[in-house]
């Protein structure tokens, strides 16, 4: 039985350490094949960029893998999939998908899928510099994440 999945030629290239994983609606629908889609894309990575929905939600069935991940020393960001803004993910909309946060994954704010090209390059850059875990997030932090806007009451 052959599955059609068109969203695969969207993925960019991994790099030999950094994987890239572009979230859609379809992966809920059947958890193996997402497994093994995952393991496809972030083998042997030692930091993961999700190209998340446009609010910065993951679907749930990826937060024990992305935990895994963080857990065995790697790194995960999210990646807003909303090309018409100029801006990441400001505000995580719906708090029942914040199981990716929980599990490890760090939210991109300051840049979204029209700047991956320049965020897996410098992933990149600084695992060629021997930076992992939590020095990468350190990198990636200071270039593309703002302090969250503050509320105010």
């Amino acid at each position: 039985m052959s599955v059609n999945v068109p969203e695969l030629s969207r993925q960019p290239k991994p790099t030999p350490d950094v994987g890239y994983f572009s979230v859609t609606p379809a992966l809920g629908a059947n958890p193996e094949l997402t497994r093994n889609l995952w393991g496809i894309y972030t083998k042997h990575s030692k930091a993961l960029v999700l190209e998340v929905f446009a609010t910065g939600t993951v679907p749930s069935i990826l937060d024990p893998l992305i935990k895994e991940c963080v857990d065995g020393g790697g790194s995960a960001f999210l990646l807003s999939n909303n090309p018409g803004d100029e801006k990441g993910i400001t505000k995580l909309a719906y708090e029942a998908n914040m199981g990716a946060v929980g599990a490890g994954a760090i939210p991109l704010r300051d840049v979204n899928v029209n700047n991956r090209i320049e965020v897996l390059k410098t992933i990149q850059e600084a695992i060629s510099q021997g930076k992992i875990g939590n020095e990468l997030n350190k990198v990636v932090i200071e270039k593309f994440c703002a302090p969250a806007p503050q509320n105010s009451a």
